[in-house]
């Protein structure tokens, strides 16, 4: 059965690069001067901040564990078991021979590009998984 609907905690939810955008105030020259829920590199689930990206969320609500997605770059990088999990939920986040689709390559641009605003973020984020049957809700 697939998922139809996707919570993000924001308190948990983990972008790359920097918040706000060009306009922002904020805005590190190493990875180490980065807010805590920013890092300089992304993955499913950062192990050294306990945060995760859109699609480690998505990963965890297909019924992959937490310790299966730490430090995994995307669903593509999991195990095959694992991937099948996804897969069963979120047809649509790989391609037909098990490598990231289209979709969730987009979907990691847009969680991480520091260029696009948290309410940019959230609002393409929103779409793109409404668009494949999914409702996403952002939850402080």
């Amino acid at each position: 059965m697939k998922i139809t609907k996707l919570v993000i905690d924001e308190n948990r939810w983990l972008r790359a690069g920097w918040r706000g955008g060009l306009d922002s105030p904020i805005r590190p020259h190493h990875s180490n001067d980065l807010p805590k829920h920013l890092t300089a590199d992304s993955s499913l689930l950062d192990k050294k901040t306990k945060r995760m990206c859109c699609l480690g969320f998505a990963s965890c609500a297909a019924g992959v564990s937490q310790k299966d997605i730490t430090n995994i770059d995307s669903p593509a990088g999991l195990k095959l078991k694992e991937r099948a999990k996804i897969a069963k939920k979120f047809p649509w986040l790989f391609q037909t021979y098990g490598g990231d689709s289209t979709i969730a390559m987009h979907l990691m641009e847009i969680n991480d590009d520091p260029i696009i605003s948290l309410p940019k973020k959230r609002a393409k984020i929103k779409e793109i998984f409404k668009k494949n049957g999914v409702a996403v809700i952002f939850k402080r």
